[in-house]
């Protein structure tokens, strides 16, 4: 859950969780992509702004393959990592770029 404008809102990656059961995968290695994830997220949105990002080794494969894509298909980004609320629904979610 998370307040917004002194209101609850479900995640919807909380709400689809049920859906994806990761307990068969060795908790350090999930954390460990959970981190990697996190990282080349953030690596991506920096670049979208056009700000300086920062990998962890293991990471780069993941930003080279984000840089390939985007040389080729050369998109134009309106938003990186914004955050929307549905009120109607109360649900939140975060989209990784418009």
């Amino acid at each position: 859950m998370l307040e917004h404008n002194g209101k609850m809102y479900a995640r919807v990656s909380d709400v689809i969780r049920p859906f994806g059961d990761f307990g068969h995968i060795n908790p350090k290695v999930l954390a460990n992509k959970a981190r990697i994830g996190t990282e080349v997220h953030q690596a991506i949105a920096d670049d979208i702004n056009e700000e300086f990002c920062l990998l962890a080794k293991d990471s780069c494969g993941y930003f080279l393959s984000y840089s390939k894509w985007k040389s080729t298909v050369n998109p134009k980004f309106v938003h990186a990592e914004q955050r929307y609320f549905c009120n109607k629904k109360m649900l939140t979610g975060q989209i990784d770029c418009l």
